[in-house]
């Protein structure tokens, strides 16, 4: 799950094609129609170029993925297209003519990178997967709901257009990683191992009380460290929360709503953030804070784990505090972000059946164990969720020795909520949105800002007019 922050990419990538792009290295327009063949020749020889984020982490997922694909049809070669700035890179990438097979989708780009051509319709594979009398065929039934979901068309709420435009590699949803050393130091009485073992209770309110305790505790020492690190403008963190508020940003129209619930999310955040348990830059994440001992806790999703391993044994996990309570008392229903990596086929791509079984492949129970065993992802495929014959799966057993908390990941699936804040707008439209929300986050939140809650609204609503 990608912090994906802006709509430009959608818009970009539109213009480009207006202007004549060439497409993704092939030398004519998409495919809008083909005919899917999943009788690939073992022997083929070819070469599929893959693009994907430029991180050490997906590029190791990504190479034992294609090695794996290798044992299948070993004359079949790869390259990677590594973006540091994807948004844009590709975008690049594209105009120079570069042959691209299969892209990593932002799982936020789906609907605007469908309507710009970029990305093949996987429904006629899937069709004709559930057609086929191979033992080894596709069925999305046995994924996670919510992440195929993902990677339908305007995340699947459109119900005169549910057509599948990428596979979802992994389940991620945002969970509490704690420093328990820390935790510790500043809060000796607090019993982590009840909340371990009793995770439906570690609830937003314990949660802030934790904060209080460990300021206190930070402030009797002099010690310049935070409670929590977290990227308080990262949207589908805020969209999690804010269902969870019962709030409503944008209505079924796309008209501005930011009702009592949207508001109140805004003020807890607020209240973390002025009480000096957290902090807020509007520049991302500050992990620096978590990986140095400078925090006590931090949110982030399962890719996390490894990097955070720096931490060793002082490093635990908890699910996303449940929100459980607003400021009037009354009951709420816990909600918490979740997301996935997809990959889609290009629409301008040569080889497109054999771009389709490197995602078969992926999507696989091979390719989900390849991908368990890195440790850095919870597969898409629901049985390696617990693993088969009582054997753990192997994102369960990574750095098995440090004991952590690996059920957080899975736990309260019925919390799960994806992204569909933009889904009834243009790619343009969005990207006023998604820039005034950005704007009020900025406004609002800062520790010195003097701008009240209904300044921003009204700046919000004015800039989208």
């Amino acid at each position: 799950m990608k912090k994906v922050k802006t709509m430009l990419l959608s818009l970009a990538l539109c213009l480009c094609l207006g202007l004549g792009l060439a497409g993704c290295g092939g030398t004519g327009g998409p495919n809008t129609s083909y005919d899917p063949d999943l009788d690939v020749d073992p022997d083929i020889t070819a070469t599929l170029n893959i693009a994907i984020l430029n991180t050490n982490e997906e590029r190791n997922i990504m190479q034992e993925l294609t090695t794996g694909f290798k044992t299948m049809y070993p004359n079949v070669s790869f390259t990677f297209t590594q973006l540091t700035t994807y948004e844009t890179g590709i975008i690049q990438a594209i105009q120079e003519g570069l042959m691209l097979d299969v892209l990593w989708v932002p799982d936020a780009y789906v609907t605007s990178m469908a309507d710009s051509n970029l990305l093949l319709d996987l429904t006629e594979y899937i069709e004709a997967e559930a057609a086929s009398s191979a033992s080894d065929k596709f069925d999305v039934n046995d994924y996670y709901p919510s992440m195929i979901k993902l990677g339908q068309y305007k995340h699947g709420t459109d119900p005169e257009n549910q057509d599948q435009y990428f596979l979802p590699r992994d389940y991620s949803k945002i969970v509490t990683y704690v420093n328990t050393a820390l935790l510790g130091q500043y809060a000796p009485e607090f019993d982590f191992d009840y909340y371990r073992e009793n995770m439906g209770e570690w609830t937003w309110d314990v949660f802030v009380d934790l904060c209080k305790t460990l300021k206190a505790g930070m402030d009797a020492v002099s010690d310049n460290r935070i409670c929590i690190e977290s990227d308080w403008s990262w949207l589908i963190q805020f969209y999690g929360m804010m269902l969870s508020y019962g709030g409503t940003y944008l209505n079924e129209n796309g008209e501005v709503v930011m009702d009592e619930g949207f508001q109140e999310t805004l003020r807890s955040v607020k209240t973390l953030i002025d009480a000096g348990y957290t902090d807020y830059t509007g520049a991302g994440s500050l992990t620096q804070y978590f990986h140095g001992g400078n925090a006590v806790m931090c949110f982030q999703p399962r890719p996390y784990l490894a990097t955070a391993s720096v931490l060793r044994d002082d490093l635990d996990v908890l699910p996303f505090p449940a929100i459980t309570e607003n400021e009037a008392g009354e009951e709420l229903t816990p909600y918490v972000g979740t997301g996935t990596t997809g990959y889609g086929i290009c629409s301008y791509s040569e080889n497109p059946n054999l771009a389709w079984q490197f995602l078969k492949y992926m999507m696989s129970a091979d390719g989900q164990t390849v991908l368990s065993n890195t440790g850095s992802v919870v597969p898409a495929m629901i049985s390696l969720r617990e693993g088969t014959d009582g054997v753990e799966p192997g994102w369960r057993l990574f750095r098995q020795e440090y004991n952590y908390n690996h059920d957080a990941f899975v736990f309260g699936e019925e919390r799960d909520v994806v992204q569909s804040y933009y889904d009834m707008l243009t790619s343009s439209e969005a990207e006023r949105h998604n820039n005034a929300l950005l704007n009020l986050f900025n406004h609002y939140y800062p520790l010195n800002s003097n701008r009240t809650l209904e300044d921003v609204i009204a700046e919000y609503k004015e800039s989208v007019r």
